[in-house]
């Protein structure tokens, strides 16, 4: 600690004797007391340059000298990106933040990473203040190292992104698991959620809400793996008790779902995507102000992508009388905008696109 105290003092005694030969030379009028340079940078804790228009290093507080490790005599008329950052992309762009200070005039403040002498990397604070003095134009150049403020939101977004990842790796697992017991299912959740996202963009929705409606998409009939293939691929009318396994599949959908974190009421959305407006839908019979928006637009696209699909008991009853039936349906089963939004992207050629592509 005494061999710190003394170097710093060294540093501090160096610094004033170059300082007052700067202030001689770019400020021959300027008498700056010893006072006031003590005060406002020796002893400042925030490393601070003085910088010419040009880019050169006058002169460097010690607090600059430890932040990024450096000698007095190694930053003096040294351009101050060569000794901030090493990547040439990264030298230009610290340059042109000096340059735009000079043209604007006013200070200029901003979160960024820079480089110590050994190529570690910092967080900082940077803030230019720009000057001018006898026609020449300055800045002052202060660095604020915030890494370890930064490190919690980094460990924050890291684990987010595993978690994400996670999530990711669970659905595919899923999917992976009702495709096998039945193919169908798997290609019919993954057109309804093409379809699903489709309409939300027709309908502008946020980011978010995409996302939670593509997964609840992907993931809408999972609870059917719980009703054995001959029940599903039945070419004929279910009797009551096969209805009522089929009936029960958005229950069982919940109750494996809703073992995930997802970020937004994706179990809940499962769970509801054959409820009706009208309460005639199942499993719980819910009715309009019930039922989540989410799961409104999964039960029209749901019902749009099952019309159109050959099943074993069925052929596809086409585009448009899938349509006719939703716009038939339109607040009284199903939720108008939703229906709507359908309806413009079938008059404008999008669905068959999509389902020409789709194969």
């Amino acid at each position: 600690k005494a061999f710190h105290k003394i170097r710093i003092l060294s540093v501090k005694i160096l610094a004033r004797k170059e300082f007052d030969m700067v202030a001689a030379t770019h400020f021959p009028e300027l008498t700056v007391p010893n006072v006031f340079h003590e005060a406002l940078f020796s002893a400042s804790p925030l490393a601070t340059v003085l910088v010419e228009k040009e880019g050169c290093v006058l002169w460097a507080n010690p607090a600059f000298l430890d932040l990024f490790e450096y000698q007095h005599h190694e930053v003096i008329q040294k351009k101050i990106a060569d000794l901030v950052v090493k990547s040439p992309k990264v030298k230009k762009l610290v340059a042109s933040i000096f340059v735009a200070t000079f043209a604007e005039e006013k200070s200029l403040t901003h979160t960024t990473f820079r480089e110590r002498k050994d190529g570690t990397l910092m967080n900082v604070q940077f803030t230019a203040i720009p000057f001018k003095a006898h026609g020449k134009h300055y800045a002052y150049g202060i660095y604020h190292n915030i890494t370890e403020r930064e490190q919690p939101n980094r460990t924050l977004l890291r684990t987010t992104r595993e978690l994400e990842r996670t999530v990711e790796t669970a659905i595919q697992a899923l999917s992976k698991v009702i495709e096998e017991h039945d193919p169908y299912t798997a290609r019919h959740q993954r057109e309804v959620a093409r379809f699903a996202a489709m309409i939300a963009t027709e309908m502008h929705l946020s980011q978010e809400t995409l996302k939670t409606l593509y997964v609840t998409a992907l993931l809408h009939n999972i609870g059917k793996i719980s009703v054995p293939a001959e029940v599903l691929n039945k070419p004929g009318t279910l009797n009551e008790a096969e209805r009522a396994i089929i009936n029960n599949h958005p229950q069982k959908g919940y109750e494996i779902v809703r073992t995930i974190e997802f970020s937004g009421p994706v179990a809940e959305c499962v769970l509801q995507h054959h409820e009706l407006l009208d309460g005639s839908g199942y499993p719980q019979g819910l009715r309009d102000g019930e039922i989540l928006p989410i799961a409104q637009l999964i039960t029209v696209a749901d019902v749009f992508s099952a019309m159109i699909s050959d099943r074993p008991y069925r052929p596809s009853r086409g585009i448009e009388a899938a349509l006719e039936e939703l716009k038939n349906g339109r607040d009284v089963k199903y939720n108008s905008h939703v229906v709507d939004a359908l309806e413009k992207l079938a008059m404008s050629g999008e669905l068959k696109k999509a389902m020409a592509i789709s194969g």
